[in-house]
C-alpha cells in the first residue's frame, strides 16, 4: 500500500520537485494551496504532474479547518514548505512572513499533538537564520542564530518551535536548515532568474546592464532537485529524527 504525503506549499520550486520525487516512489501526494489560481500551478504543469496529485484549498491559519482536514486521513509524511520565501519581500510583508513561516507550522504541530498523530513532519528552515555568523562562514546545526531580516527571524522561530515540540511532546518532527538552492522553476524575483533574464534582454539589446543588490554577499548555492531528496532522506532515516543543515 502506498504512503500518503501532504505538501504545504506545493506550488513553489521545492514543493513541485518534491511532489515529482515522491510520485516516483509511489506516494499518494496531496498538495495544499491557500487559493486556487492556475498561475500558481505553473511549476506543476511544467513538470507534467498536475494530474497525478490531489490539490486541496486550505487556510493554514484557520485552526478548525486544518484540524478537520488532518483528522480525516492518516498521512505518513507532512512537508511544510509554505510561507513567504523572499528576504527582501519580508521587510515589506512582515505580517505575512510571520503568519505563514511561524503560525502555519505551529498550527500543524498543535493539531498533530491533539490528534496524537504519528505523522513525520518536515519544516523548511533556512541558512539565513545564522545571519553574518562568523568570519569563517562555517556553520553547524549548533551554530548560534543571528537573524538580520524578518524572513530569517521567522525561520529561526519556526525552527525553535519544531525542536520544542519534538523534545517536549515527542512529536516526530524536524527541520531542514536549507541554504540557497536553485532550479529553472525559480520565479523572476530570485537572483539567478534575474541574471539569466537580464542577459537575454542585453543580447536582444533591450537593456545595457543588469541591476542587482549587494554584490558583496557570499552564498552557498545548491541544486533544488538534490535538496528535496535530502528532505525525504531526513524523514526516512533509521536514526532518531533530528535537525540537519542541507547545503553543498
Amino acid at each position: 500500500m502506498s504512503k500518503k504525503a501532504i505538501i504545504f506549499g506545493i506550488s513553489g520550486q521545492d514543493g513541485a520537485y518534491l511532489a515529482k520525487f515522491l510520485l516516483k516512489k509511489n506516494y499518494q501526494v496531496i498538495g495544499i494551496l491557500r487559493s486556487f489560481n492556475k498561475r500558481r500551478l505553473v511549476s506543476l504543469y511544467k513538470l507534467n504532474i498536475i494530474n497525478k496529485i490531489k490539490i486541496k484549498k486550505l487556510n493554514i491559519l484557520n485552526n478548525n479547518q486544518l484540524f478537520s482536514f488532518l483528522k480525516k486521513n492518516l498521512y505518513e509524511e507532512i512537508y511544510y514548505l509554505s510561507g513567504q520565501s523572499s528576504v527582501i519581500e519580508s521587510f515589506k510583508k512582515f505580517d505575512e512572513t510571520i503568519d505563514y513561516n511561524i503560525v502555519g507550522i505551529k498550527n500543524i504541530l498543535e493539531s498533530c499533538r491533539i490528534l496524537k498523530l504519528k505523522s513525520k513532519i518536515f519544516y523548511s528552515s533556512s541558512g539565513e537564520i545564522f545571519g553574518e555568523g562568523n568570519k569563517k562562514n562555517k556553520f553547524s546545526e549548533d551554530s548560534p542564530h543571528h537573524p538580520n531580516s524578518p524572513y530569517a527571524l521567522s525561520k529561526s522561530i519556526g525552527y525553535e518551535i519544531v525542536r520544542s515540540y519534538r523534545e517536549m511532546f515527542y512529536l516526530k518532527c524536524c527541520s531542514g536548515i536549507l541554504f540557497n538552492h536553485e532550479s529553472n522553476l525559480r520565479t523572476k524575483k530570485f537572483v539567478l532568474k534575474k541574471i539569466t533574464l537580464g542577459l537575454i534582454k542585453i543580447m536582444k539589446k533591450k537593456r545595457k546592464k543588469i541591476i542587482l543588490g549587494n554584490l558583496n554577499i557570499y552564498k552557498d548555492w545548491g541544486r533544488a532537485l538534490e535538496y528535496v531528496e535530502a528532505m525525504w532522506k531526513i524523514l526516512n532515516s533509521n536514526k532518531k529524527l533530528n535537525d540537519y543543515i542541507i547545503s553543498t
